[in-house]
């Protein structure tokens, strides 16, 4: 069975025993969402669910965001799944681009934020946190074209670093305005 057929049966059966429901209207407009009924429901399923399901479980919802999700609002949300479906690469681009719009917005401290996580786990791939043996090895189970990795977060580490210096520079003009 699929991963995603089984969670389409967890997903029935929880909601057979009243522990899900149905949202209303979707936060993604012409899809299913569901909601825990109490928040402690939640974190029991969470707790009680194999971490290797977990993973594939969020690479799936990261990858389901990225095909359907067009809205600038879901950067951060597709890279919190590939950070814990351990898509690392794409994880990082996607909090690089979460930090790109949030400082669009003028939302200093978001930015940063994104920015530093993206950074925060770049390093964790160089210093051996992040096995980058296993991040290839779950890119070819996923069929993804062969790339660099490397060179991906060089350039990916670069930019980042740019834009965070960026708005460094501009939250320090802000608080000498401030004064």
């Amino acid at each position: 069975m699929s991963p995603l057929s089984e969670l389409g049966n967890i997903l029935d059966v929880l909601n057979s025993l009243e522990l899900v429901y149905r949202r209303f209207m979707s936060s993604l407009e012409g899809n299913e969402e569901y909601i825990f009924k109490h928040i402690l429901t939640r974190e029991v399923v969470y707790k009680n669910t194999l971490k290797k399901r977990k993973r594939i479980y969020h690479r799936l919802a990261g990858e389901w965001l990225e095909q359907r999700s067009i809205e600038q609002k879901f950067l951060s949300v597709i890279a919190y799944h590939y950070e814990n479906g351990e898509v690392y690469e794409k994880a990082c681009e996607y909090y690089k681009k979460a930090g790109d719009n949030t400082k669009k917005n003028n939302n200093i401290e978001e930015g940063i934020k994104y920015y530093t996580t993206s950074l925060r786990i770049i390093e964790d791939l160089r210093a051996g946190k992040i096995k980058m043996q296993e991040m290839e090895k779950r890119k070819e189970e996923r069929e993804e074209p062969e790339q660099k990795t490397e060179g991906n977060l060089n350039i990916l580490e670069v930019e980042t670093r740019i834009e965070l210096d960026g708005l460094y520079d501009l939250k320090g003009r802000r608080g000498l305005q401030e004064r």
